[in-house]
């Protein structure tokens, strides 16, 4: 994995000042992630659940809890999509969804993120479809050792 990180390779390693925590989980994204978080993230608006906290500081709140260990709710926060034989997984703020999967325990590789009102309502079954499609033809691409996917349940993935 190191050879994929930084300089030597298209993932970034996604960190947050993390104070007196230790990390105990990783994230790693793609360009258009790191992109999306530093030029579109910052520009976005409450959407339709009218959450007192806007989008940028959901995703701040969020990658701190996910990359510090803290509680991760399943279905609520953290969900995989279906079928769940894909491995693809979904991170849910009020706002925002950010769609990879586990390469390992407690490591996750973010592809496409979204906006959360677009994967409501009509044409919301096209949307995570194609985000779906999205993660499985980057992991594909990617040139992982193998496996390329950790396989598991929720608290077998995600939990410290």
């Amino acid at each position: 994995m190191a050879s994929l990180i930084g300089n030597d390779g298209p993932l970034t390693d996604i960190t947050v000042p993390l104070g007196r925590e230790v990390q105990r989980r990783w994230i790693y994204a793609f360009p258009r992630v790191v992109y999306w978080l530093q030029n579109e993230l910052p520009n976005w608006q409450t959407g339709r659940l009218q959450s007192s906290v806007g989008p940028p500081d959901q995703m701040d709140d969020y990658l701190f809890r996910w990359i510090a260990g803290r509680d991760i709710r399943y279905e609520k926060m953290f969900k995989d999509l279906m079928p769940m034989a894909d491995e693809v997984w979904e991170m849910k703020t009020a706002d925002v969804r950010l769609f990879g999967w586990m390469c390992a325990p407690r490591r996750f590789i973010a592809v496409v993120p979204g906006y959360a009102d677009d994967f409501k309502g009509i044409g919301s079954a096209n949307r995570y479809e194609a985000a779906k499609r999205a993660v499985i033809r980057a992991r594909d691409e990617l040139p992982l050792d193998q496996p390329k996917i950790a396989l598991g349940a929720f608290n077998a993935l995600v939990s410290v």
